[in-house]
This record gives structure tokens, C-alpha cells and sequence, in this order.
């Protein structure tokens, strides 16, 4: 499984839920993105450290960014981004899925003010990975995992 940023946000934050999600993981995968994410919203050296303590302790899998995640990343955008606003993180993270072939932990809603009020963790597979970020993205990606494969 693969765990997108916000589900990391909501647990660095103390959230319970997202905590006993967490440690009830076998084992913990992000993306290079979402780890870039997670540095870049570090205020300080101290929570940089605690952040990589954490992590390190989790033992923490982190995906790097293939030629083939990029590449499935630069045709997500061609497609989604003027219509749809699919951004470049979102891309990158949801190509690690499909190329991987995880299924992606996000708390991420179809309403933005209901991914803002709660966690709300949700798990999808690699068919709907791409139509997770955008809500109008779902609507227009209905794609196979054999269509998704060919992006």
C-alpha cells in the first residue's frame, strides 16, 4: 500500500486515527514526493529530525521516481491538468501507485472542505488511483487497469 501526503499530514499532527492506521500497516510505503512533502512542511532542523526519527523507525519504503512514474506522470498531465487541474505531486504520486501496482491510502475527498474538516482514510486501487485527486477527474477517467497500464 502507499500512502499519499495527507494521510502522513493528519498522523504528524496527532491524529489517532490516522496513528492506529498507520501502525496497523505492514508495511509503510510513500513516494519520493510525498517525502519531499513532508521535508518541505518541516519549520525547523528539530522537526526534520523527529520527522526522519519516525520514519526511520517505521522503516519507512520510499519509492523514488522512475523514468516510467514520470513518463505516466507527464501523460496523466497532458490529459488532466488543463480540464481537470490535476497538479504535479498528485501525478507523481498517483503514477508510484499504478506503476507499482498499490493500492493508495488517501484521505483525500471529492469535496476539498470535507478533506479539510476530518480524516477520513480511504484506500483505492490501482484502476482508480488517477481519479482520486480531482473530483471531476473521477467522472472523466474511466479507465480499466489495462487502460491505465497503456498511459
Amino acid at each position: 500500500m502507499l500512502v499519499d501526503t495527507d494521510v502522513l499530514i493528519w498522523y504528524l499532527r496527532g491524529h489517532e486515527k490516522a496513528a492506529r492506521f498507520l501502525d496497523n500497516l505492514q508495511e509503510l510505503k510513500l513516494s519520493a514526493i510525498t517525502w519531499m512533502e513532508l521535508v518541505q512542511g518541516c519549520r525547523n532542523r528539530q522537526e526534520l529530525e523527529r520527522l526522519k526519527k519516525d520514519f526511520s523507525r517505521r522503516q519507512a519504503v520510499i519509492l523514488p521516481v522512475s523514468d516510467a512514474i514520470s513518463e505516466r506522470a507527464m501523460a496523466l498531465m497532458e490529459t488532466h491538468f488543463l480540464g481537470d487541474g490535476l497538479l504535479l505531486a498528485d501525478a507523481l504520486i498517483a503514477s508510484t501507485a499504478i506503476e507499482h501496482t498499490l493500492t493508495l491510502s488517501s484521505a483525500n475527498s471529492p469535496r476539498r472542505a470535507e478533506k479539510r474538516s476530518a480524516f477520513r482514510q480511504r484506500s483505492v486501487h490501482t484502476a482508480e488511483v488517477a481519479a482520486l485527486f480531482r473530483p471531476t477527474l473521477a467522472v472523466r477517467l474511466a479507465l480499466s487497469a489495462r487502460e491505465l497500464r497503456a498511459l
